[in-house]
């Protein structure tokens, strides 16, 4: 009984491949070649070359490593200031706070890339440190950080929160005071060029993430960090920097400034392979060669590879085409 089933199922499955392959010729010579063969050719036909490069990207782990022992640099370095932290940050985006991971939201992200010192136009006081737009089937979202120098104190000797902290938990509140005008969310907009068919049936919402102090600041008793929760505010995070890791998701995103002609790319990750799922992104992006040859990390056969394989991704035109493939061994 066995052996009969197994050759009855054969069988079945014969039937079933001639079937379809008979049905396909017919349909295919007859004089229905409209836009469904058309449809089925595309989607068939890889209209993109992956190249195989003669250095691979480094591996993530490497990476992570190399972005822990700096860290902890700065952390040992009694002359780090705020403006350093900054700059680590801008070479290692991926080690900022994404949103889902704490909102379970936004999980598509970010586009076209994370901003340093961003600007709100017609805000002339302190601009946020970082800021990135990212989505979900519902919203899109503007998330803004700040980020204070380690050092100082959350509170004061009487147990009440430093004016250190007020301030920069004051500067949240001057960033969602600007978000409430509907004509500063137009210009803002126009200016981070955020694709408006991503846009169209979705929310737009505001996070905002603070990067203060230590866990180690013996201001930071247990009496005050009991209602340090207590003192965020809606849609706001507050971090020590013992939380910084970096984040594997964020191994491909570059860091860039924002200007009158459009983005301008700051940093680009070692571990970076390219490919069509970023293509459409990475292209609004300028200065991605200029990027790549101040990139410490990488060696001079990966840099050449990457400055003679981009503009061949820039001008890719996918035709609705997405791939999964990336210029990697």
């Amino acid at each position: 009984m066995v052996i009969f089933a197994k050759v009855a199922t054969k069988k079945a499955s014969e039937i079933c491949q001639i079937f379809w392959q008979t049905w396909l010729a017919l349909f295919f010579a007859s004089g229905i070649r409209g836009g469904i063969q058309n449809w089925a050719v595309s989607v068939l036909e890889k209209r993109y070359d992956i190249v195989v490069p003669p250095e691979p990207a480094m591996k993530w782990e490497s990476y992570a490593s190399i972005i822990e022992q700096e860290l902890q640099a700065l952390f040992g370095n009694p002359n780090a200031k705020e403006k350093d932290y900054q700059e680590f940050f801008e070479r290692h985006p991926s080690c900022l706070p994404q949103m889902y991971p704490i909102y379970l939201r936004g999980a598509h992200g970010p586009f076209p890339a994370i901003v340093s010192q961003p600007v709100l136009p017609g805000y002339s006081r302190k601009m946020p440190d970082f800021l990135y737009i990212t989505r979900d089937s519902c919203t899109v979202y503007a998330v803004l950080i700040e980020i204070e120098d380690p050092a100082k104190p959350w509170a004061t000797e009487s147990g009440q929160q430093s004016a250190q902290f007020s301030q920069a938990t004051n500067q949240l509140l001057d960033w969602k005071s600007w978000f409430r005008e509907p004509k500063n969310i137009l210009q803002f907009w126009d200016l981070y060029r955020f694709p408006s068919y991503l846009r169209e049936g979705r929310s737009f919402e505001q996070k905002y993430f603070l990067i203060y102090g230590r866990r180690s600041d013996p201001t930071l008793t247990e009496s005050f960090n009991k209602k340090r929760k207590d003192l965020e505010r809606e849609d706001e995070t507050h971090m020590t920097y013992d939380r910084i890791q970096p984040s594997p998701e964020l191994r491909y995103c570059l860091c860039a400034k924002l200007d009158n002609i459009g983005y301008s790319a700051i940093s680009v990750p070692p571990t970076i392979e390219l490919g069509p799922m970023d293509c459409d992104v990475n292209r609004v992006i300028r200065g991605k060669q200029d990027a790549v040859r101040a990139n410490r990390y990488l060696s001079d056969v990966r840099k050449k590879f990457l400055i003679e394989r981009w503009p061949y991704w820039d001008n890719w035109k996918n035709g609705g085409i997405r791939g999964g493939e990336r210029d990697s061994p």
